[in-house]
């Protein structure tokens, strides 16, 4: 039997030279799994194994049992239902609202989700995840479970943590001082193969963990941070960390993360399509571009190297000869059969249908290129370096820019609006520029930031937006919902080639 997953520390590949993944020899699986809770629409699942075999594992590493709760137990019920309902994986949109409903004065909060071909691999595998190990052995009180069999006999399960002051074990960790939502990865089912890419390629992602509300945030938006780390695994020391370098979405209600690592994090209703963390790389990943249909994704390498996802085709990429400057962005053509790279000097490669209609090679320039977007034709795209100058080709119109003014902090990126008659910019201490028909709907330069930001993620009806710091922090403006982040757990960092 094969079980897939969105695990804790993305899936782990070989890449090819051409820098293509090819199939997984490893997986890192995430997700805890529950007892079952029996709904009429689908197929009956198992009774027993919840919160027993939870407090088993927590009773082996010496911590004190959680106490079973039936009003989590609803929770994660009603939960598993909805995604057998919508065959989509996908968190509680506002966990401590609904833990409200059970617990008024809980002050951690946490959730796994997945789906697996059966109880005991899906067990094994979670406790092969640190991260997910780390939730079932976090620092909680009580725990409501759900494992529910699909018409498919696939078993889809919730798994709902809380820490309530009076109750559960008294020998359990202390609960954190402030509030905090977990939400463990998810897990997912191998999408089906396709011609030319790896078979059964599993759908796998990090975990979007520790969720909680900023002190000072602009905005609608939630920042992400860990109040108090789980102390079960206290001889594992931590690499050296990582960062977010860059994100994107195709929907109001989820958006895709990318780290450093190749590791890529989904959110919301934006689905995984696999990653690179783990996996050798030459250089590090500096961005991520979405397919139009939003089922894939390409990841760039600053040594120009590229690696598709889904149904993101790859085209070519930039790593076959020395490059004069690191690669710095890539936009994705509209027609989903092309993409863009840009170097720091302003260079620019283009594959597949997307054309190259020039770059800044020939140019000096005040400061380095940050980023490039593409116009909505797929004729034109823009460039905009750290000072704010925006340089406009092909059919991409210049609407502004802040060259020449001074800055609080370096631009980071570009982001076009769905017209192509507007764009935002954005500044690494959260500060965001609109210029033409893009609306400005707040930034996060008000807020102390842990890390700076990396990019900013519009939605498709240009009414919302989200920043993305390097330490996976999350703001939403607008319209745009606040589907998770990872700020507060440390990031892994790029695997280097092996020597020799």
């Amino acid at each position: 039997m094969t079980t897939s997953f969105r695990p804790a520390r993305a899936l782990r590949t070989l890449a090819t030279a051409a820098g293509r993944p090819r199939r997984p020899q490893a997986i890192l699986l995430a997700s805890s799994l529950s007892v079952a809770v029996l709904a009429a629409d689908v197929r009956p699942s198992w009774a027993g194994p919840g919160v027993g075999w939870i407090n088993s594992v927590r009773a082996g590493h010496g911590l004190g049992a959680l106490g079973s709760s039936g009003g989590l137990d609803g929770l994660a019920a009603s939960h598993t239902r909805a995604m057998i309902s919508r065959n989509s994986l996908f968190h509680t949109s506002n966990l401590g609202s609904s833990v409200s409903s059970v617990y008024s004065n809980w002050t951690r909060v946490g959730e796994n989700v997945g789906v697996g071909s059966s109880l005991e691999s899906v067990q094994s595998a979670f406790m092969n995840s640190s991260a997910h190990r780390a939730n079932i052995l976090g620092a909680y009180t009580v725990v409501g479970t759900a494992a529910i069999s699909g018409s498919d006999g696939r078993v889809w399960v919730t798994q709902v943590f809380a820490a309530v002051p009076g109750t559960g074990s008294t020998a359990a960790a202390a609960p954190a001082p402030a509030r905090t939502v977990t939400t463990a990865a998810r897990t997912a089912a191998a999408p089906a193969p396709t011609a030319g890419r790896p078979a059964a390629l599993p759908r796998a992602s990090r975990s979007a963990a520790a969720l909680r509300r900023p002190a000072a945030a602009t905005g609608t938006g939630l920042s992400d941070g860990d109040a108090s780390a789980p102390a079960a695994e206290p001889t594992v020391t931590k690499p050296a960390e990582g960062s977010v370098v860059g994100a994107a979405s195709v929907s109001p209600h989820g958006y895709w993360l990318a780290g450093d690592d190749g590791g890529v994090f989904a959110f919301g209703d934006a689905q995984f399509h696999g990653g690179l963390a783990g996996t050798p790389l030459a250089a590090p990943v500096v961005d991520i571009a979405a397919s139009p249909s939003g089922r894939g994704y390409w990841l760039a390498a600053a040594d120009g190297g590229v690696f598709s996802f889904g149904d993101a085709p790859f085209h070519g990429a930039a790593n076959t000869t020395p490059l004069a400057k690191p690669i710095v962005g890539m936009a994705g053509a509209p027609s989903g059969i092309g993409y863009w790279l840009v170097a720091e000097d302003g260079g620019v490669f283009a594959f597949g249908a997307a054309p190259y209609a020039g770059g800044l090679t020939s140019q000096s320039l005040a400061a380095p290129v940050a980023g490039m977007a593409g116009t909505p034709t797929g004729r034109g795209y823009w460039l905009v370096g750290a000072d704010g100058g925006v340089f406009a080709f092909g059919d991409a119109e210049f609407h502004g820019g802040l060259a020449g003014q001074p800055l609080a902090a370096p631009v980071v990126g570009i982001t076009p609006t769905a017209s192509g008659l507007g764009y935002w910019l954005t500044a690494a201490d959260g500060g965001v520029f609109a210029f033409g028909d893009a609306a400005f709907l707040g930034a996060a330069n008000g807020a102390p930031l842990n890390r700076p930001t990396v990019g900013l993620a519009a939605s498709p009806d240009g009414a919302g937006y989200w920043l993305a710091g390097a330490d996976a922090g999350v703001f939403s403006f607008g319209t745009a919902t606040f589907e998770g982040g990872l700020a507060g757990q440390a990031l892994a960092p790029p695997t280097a080639p092996a020597a020799g």
